[in-house]
C-alpha cells in the first residue's frame, strides 16, 4: 500500500494545505486521524509519518499526537470539536484525514479547519481500486 502514501504526499501539498497553509509560519496544525479498521495500523502510522513531515515542511508545527488525542473524544468531524483541539491545545487549524478501505477500494479523505472558527476551509479526496 505504499501508493498511499504517495498519494497522500500529493493531496496534501497540492490540493489542500499549500493554498491554505503555504505562509503559516506561526500556526499550529492538529492532525485528527479517522480510518476503518481494516486500513493496517503500518499504513496508517506510515501515511501519518508523511502528513507530519509534509506539514513541517510549509513552516507549520504539528500539534504533538498525544495532545489532540486528549482534546478529542471520539470521530471529531464536527466545529464545535474543532473549536475544542483549539482551545486544548493552541492549534490554528485541524486537518482531519480519514482513511477507509472498503469492496476492494481505498478512500483518502482529508480536510483543513480553521480551528479557532470551527469551519472548514478547504477539503480534496482521492478514490483508488485495490
Amino acid at each position: 500500500m505504499c501508493f498511499l502514501r504517495v498519494g497522500v504526499f500529493w493531496v496534501i501539498t497540492l490540493s489542500v494545505l499549500v493554498p491554505r497553509l503555504a505562509a503559516a509560519a506561526a500556526h499550529r496544525v492538529a492532525v485528527v486521524e479517522a480510518s476503518t479498521s481494516k486500513v493496517p495500523r503500518s499504513e496508517v502510522a506510515a501515511l501519518r509519518a508523511d502528513i507530519d513531515e509534509v506539514v513541517g515542511s510549509l513552516g507549520s508545527e504539528i500539534v504533538p499526537a498525544a495532545e489532540v488525542k486528549a482534546a478529542v473524544n471520539g470521530d471529531c468531524n464536527q466545529p464545535d470539536c474543532m473549536i475544542a483541539i483549539h482551545r486544548a491545545t493552541g492549534a490554528t487549524h485541524v486537518l482531519r484525514v480519514e482513511s477507509v478501505f472498503k469492496k476492494g477500494a481505498f478512500t483518502l479523505q482529508l480536510q483543513i479547519w480553521d480551528a479557532r472558527t470551527g469551519r472548514t476551509l478547504s477539503s480534496d479526496g482521492k478514490s483508488c481500486d485495490i
